[in-house]
Order: C-alpha cells, then sequence, then structure tokens
C-alpha cells in the first residue's frame, strides 16, 4: 500500500502510519504502535507539541517488527536483536537463505539466527514483563481472550506475580506472549481457548515425568548439578518436540492410509 501524506511534510502522523500497515497487518492498532515504543523497538520524533512524527525508517521498522511478531512467533528482546543486525545489513543474507530452505515457523527462525533446529531450547528469560494489558496489545488478542486462556490454564502469569483476584498485579513473561500469539493462529481455525487446554494436560504429565528424571540432580544443589539440570532438561524439551511431531505425522499418515 503507498504512504499518504500530506504536501510539505515528510513525516506521518501514527493515524497514517497505522493506515499504511493496517492492510498487510490487520491486527495493528495505535495501542500497539505506543507498546512498541514503550519496549524501546521504536523511537519517532515528536513535534513541538508532542505529537509523533514517523519517517519512513519507522515505518520499515515498524513493518519489520510486526513481521518477526506474526510470521515467527519472537519475544520482543529476540526482534530488537534482530531489528539491529537487519539494520547493520547483517540479517538480509540469513533471511533469505531461511526463506528459501523450505522451513517454516520457528524453525525457519533458527535457520535464520544461524542455529541448528535440532540445538538445545534456550531456557533463560529474556526479561520480558507484561501486564494483561499489554500482553493483549502485544499479542494481537483481545484482554477476553487472555482472560480465557488463563481461565483454561493454557497461560499462567510469571511465577511470584499476582496477588488479587482482580489480576490487577498479575506479570506475564516471554512465555505467555508466545502462547497467547501461537493461540491467536489457533483460533483462526475456529479452535478456542477450551480446546487448547488439551495441551496443557499433556504438558503437565510430561513435567512430572521430567521431574522424576531430574530430581537426584536437583536435590544435589550444587553449582555443577544445576548446570547439569538445566541441560538435560533442555535434551529432554527438544526430545519431547520430535517425538510429537513423529507421533502426530504417524497418526495423520494412519489415518490417511485407512
Amino acid at each position: 500500500m503507498s504512504t499518504t501524506q500530506h504536501p510539505g511534510r515528510n513525516y506521518h502522523t501514527i493515524g497514517e502510519v497505522l493506515n499504511v500497515l493496517k492492510d498487510d497487518f490487520p491486527d495493528i492498532s495505535i495501542s500497539k504502535i505506543r507498546f512498541l515504543e514503550t519496549q524501546g523497538l521504536l523511537d519517532p520524533e515528536r513535534t513541538p507539541s508532542g505529537y509523533r512524527k514517523f519517517g519512513q525508517r519507522d515505518i520499515d521498522r515498524l513493518r519489520f517488527i510486526l513481521r518477526e511478531q506474526r510470521d515467527r512467533f519472537l519475544p520482543l528482546k529476540v526482534i530488537k536483536t534482530r531489528l539491529e543486525a537487519w539494520e547493520r545489513g547483517d540479517l538480509a543474507a540469513e533471511v533469505d537463505a531461511a526463506d528459501g530452505s523450505g522451513l517454516t515457523g520457528l524453525d525457519a527462525d533458527q535457520a535464520a539466527l544461524g542455529v541448528d533446529a535440532s540445538a538445545d531450547m534456550d531456557l533463560a528469560p529474556s526479561g520480558i514483563a507484561l501486564d494483561r494489558r499489554e500482553l493483549a496489545a502485544a499479542s494481537g488478542l483481545p484482554e477476553s481472550s487472555i482472560a480465557q486462556l488463563e481461565a483454561f490454564g493454557v497461560i499462567h502469569p510469571a511465577p511470584g506475580s499476582g496477588s488479587g483476584s482482580a489480576h490487577d498485579d498479575d506479570v506475564y513473561d516471554e512465555c505467555a506472549l508466545v502462547i497467547a500469539k501461537i493461540a491467536r493462529s489457533f483460533i483462526k481455525y475456529g479452535v478456542e481457548a477450551r480446546h487448547l487446554r488439551m495441551f496443557n494436560q499433556g504438558v503437565e504429565r510430561e513435567t512430572a515425568l521430567f521431574d522424576q528424571i531430574l530430581a537426584p540432580l536437583h536435590a544435589q544443589r550444587s553449582p555443577e548439578a544445576r548446570r547439569r539440570e538445566l541441560a538435560t532438561l533442555a535434551e529432554l524439551t527438544v526430545l519431547t518436540r520430535k517425538l510429537h511431531q513423529a507421533l502426530l505425522a504417524q497418526s495423520l499418515r494412519a489415518r490417511e492410509n485407512s
């Protein structure tokens, strides 16, 4: 979509930016643009009266961010790092290579970052801390959907956050953000929060199994044991993902041949 601006101006208002991008990103909103600014991913100039003024560079940055969120389900901390690499010109060749590899989703993103898709999962927290309103804005879901996901146990506030029944103090981390974005994609196929509960039930059983495996290391309480515990957990997580994919493929293949 071509940009539209008033004669004599080389910048756009936030409303004009919204109109520029809404065809490609229907979920975009003014509140989401403002949220990305608070997270340090955007830094538009201001008019003397305090209104935001977006140049073409700001629009290009925003388009990159929205594409990374929509197509790769990345947390903002990772997007910020990739955005900096993209602006330096360090990412273009990697992205082109990944796009032509036949990979999709998270595996394509790992390839673009030069990461083996079979490598251990990074379990370190990214430091993201969002309230419910911010989680809704960042994921593109209404707050009512966030509430439903939480009611069915699909999303949980970060450990130690919130204490009241109104959830005013709840804080959500990068896991909740990724889950919310994936849930938004499921919703396109008519899958509701109550349907996603089955995934969480499976995870609870897997967690119980992992606890049994890791219990001897966890009991040692030493730095070396903690390092081995995290490494083992990462490997178990990757094995679980691979087994789930293989079992699903096996089941679908059996259905096609029945």
